[in-house]
C-alpha cells in the first residue's frame, strides 16, 4: 500500500504511532530468524 498522507491525517497520532511500533517490533524479533539472514546481506 502506498503511503497516503490523506489517509494518515484520518489516523489518530495513536494509530500511527501503534503502526510504528508494530513495524518496529517485528523486525527486532526478526534478527533472530534466519530470513533476517537474507537482509543482513
Amino acid at each position: 500500500e502506498a503511503y497516503d498522507p490523506n489517509k494518515e491525517d484520518t489516523d489518530s497520532e495513536e494509530e500511527v504511532t501503534q503502526k510504528l511500533l508494530r513495524t518496529k517490533e517485528p523486525k527486532k524479533e526478526d534478527s533472530k530468524l534466519p530470513e533476517s539472514d537474507h537482509d543482513s546481506n
